[in-house]
């Protein structure tokens, strides 16, 4: 059978995506992953309704492009979002930490930026005790900013603005509705699309904080996915030595 080099090569990389997207974080609720929304259909997902900031300016629109939010990093593209039947509010949600995840915040527009705090708390404790949350971004930190977290166990998101706190968990904060727009990449990354006020009172557009995750590896991992990657290739190389028809090509 004759392998060449570049095929032995994408499979190694292939071999190596696969093993940091078993270290991405799960969600666990009452949504699904669904595809199908676009940009334009204002009003007819929960998440996309017409915005204060402007014309072209929720959620859907700063990330599948075409509208007036745009922002450096944006994926232009109308990822699969977490939510329920005909894309309704999913409820309430939480994550399974796979490793370590890094946070970035892309993108605030709204008149709380200023003193919105973001956070995580882990699953089982009372987030309404401000002890129990953890802070991620906080006060005036501004798009650009990069922190990493990795919580001990299956974790929910917070909001604090104006006052008022806003959980994935609907059982805190007298929240009936979610104020978090989760969306996936096929590589593991999610973004948050989060409203910041109520929503009896707010516009919900859910583009007022914009939150890329990715997962980060822990060293250990990172040193077995390599150890497997050098395994694989010297392997390889045993194996295009010992049998002259495995071309180069």
């Amino acid at each position: 059978m004759v392998v060449s080099r570049s095929r032995l090569v994408s499979l190694v990389i292939a071999l190596l995506l696969l093993s940091s997207m078993a270290l991405a974080d799960s969600v666990v609720g009452t949504g699904t992953f669904q595809s199908g929304w676009t940009a334009s259909n204002n009003g007819s997902t929960f998440f996309s309704n017409t915005s204060w900031d402007g014309a072209n300016m929720n959620i859907g629109f700063c990330l599948a492009g075409g509208g007036n939010c745009n922002f450096a990093g944006s994926p232009n593209s109308a990822l699969s979002v977490y939510s329920g039947s005909g894309f309704a509010s999913p409820g309430a949600f939480y994550m399974t930490p796979g490793g370590g995840s890094s946070s970035a915040l892309m993108l605030e527009v709204a008149g709380l930026a200023n003193s919105n705090e973001f956070g995580w708390y882990l699953v089982g404790t009372d987030p309404t005790d401000a002890a129990n949350r953890n802070q991620i971004f906080t006060g005036p930190q501004g798009a650009g900013t990069v922190t990493n977290f990795d919580p001990s166990g299956n974790y929910g998101l917070y909001i604090l603005a104006g006052g008022t706190t806003l959980y994935t968990s609907t059982l805190f904060g007298g929240a009936t509705d979610q104020h978090f727009a989760l969306f996936q990449q096929a590589d593991g990354t999610f973004w948050l699309g989060i409203e910041d006020l109520p929503l009896a009172g707010g516009d919900q557009d859910y583009n007022d904080m914009i939150v890329k995750m990715c997962p980060v590896p822990e060293p250990s991992s990172l040193l077995l996915m390599a150890i497997g990657g050098l395994a694989l290739m010297v392997a390889i190389r045993c194996k295009m030595v010992a049998n002259p028809q495995m071309t180069s090509r």
